[in-house]
């Protein structure tokens, strides 16, 4: 799968999401402070001069909102297939700025068979609420790597606020 497919798959994603209602749900007046989800989609690491690798990617999220607009996190991911990373270790800083979108940036560290290196992970998603406590996000991010590899990360999560 390259590119032009990842992207038409993300927007077929949001355009199949988009009679859901988004945030807030009917009688949901507050924000939940801790937000779990299980996160899947398909990645693809890239270095100029180099073939690109894809693999399936799959991760666990978890977010401490500690107002209306901003949280932090953790995120743990991993990448298969024929690609070289093997899990992404991420701390994101989450800047919600409403309507079911989500903004991140944050350090993380990338471990390989190899090597251990530095990441950057920036990323965007937005949230259809089902229900008072569920959700479905499809995200989209792009980690930056120390040795200059670039890996574009899409999916779908799946998440519990409580």
């Amino acid at each position: 799968m390259k590119r032009p497919a990842l992207i038409l798959s993300i927007i077929a994603t949001i355009v199949t999401l988009a009679p859901l209602r988004c945030f807030p749900s009917e009688g949901q007046t507050e924000v939940h402070r801790h937000h779990l989800g299980l996160f899947a989609g398909w990645g693809t690491e890239s270095k100029e001069g180099h073939e690109d690798h894809d693999g399936f990617a799959i991760g666990l999220e978890y977010e401490y909102r500690w107002g209306a607009h901003w949280g932090v996190g953790a995120v743990v991911e991993g990448l298969g297939q024929d690609t070289v990373r093997n899990v992404l270790v991420v701390v994101p800083i989450s800047f919600h700025p409403g309507g079911g979108w989500r903004l991140i940036i944050g350090p993380g560290m990338e471990f390989t068979p190899k090597t251990d290196k530095l990441a950057m992970r920036l990323g965007a998603g937005h949230t259809f609420h089902i229900g008072r406590d569920w959700g479905l996000a499809p995200e989209v991010f792009l980690d930056l790597i120390e040795t200059g590899e670039n890996t574009w990360v899409a999916g779908l999560a799946i998440g519990y606020g409580f």
